[in-house]
């Protein structure tokens, strides 16, 4: 595989990664909207501590959600990370060993 065509499949890749961590980030967001009160499940909710079940699996779901979009954005940055040093370090040995020699015809 030829450098820069790595280059780019990590440039792709890492968009990826930044595109999901946006959706989990909206997932997470309208999850945490996802209210209720007692009147709106039931009348037990309350008591039989529906409601306080309710609150936590909306709490808990929200808060992986964020967890995730941190996680992935995190992918793609060090995706990108890689990418540059792979393309400093293809430059870095360009202008080292240029003029070295010459390639036969």
């Amino acid at each position: 595989m030829d450098l820069t065509i790595a280059l780019e499949a990590l440039t792709e890749d890492a968009g990826r990664w930044h595109e999901l961590s946006e959706v989990l980030d909206a997932a997470s967001k309208t999850a945490a909207t996802l209210t209720a009160t007692d009147v709106q499940l039931s009348w037990a909710a309350v008591d039989s501590g529906l409601l306080d079940v309710y609150s936590r699996a909306v709490s808990t779901i929200s808060s992986r959600l964020g967890e995730g979009r941190v996680e992935t954005d995190l992918i793609g940055t060090t995706l990108i990370e890689v990418r540059d040093a792979y393309a400093a370090s293809d430059e870095r040995a360009r202008a080292t060993y240029a003029g070295m020699w010459t390639p036969r015809e």
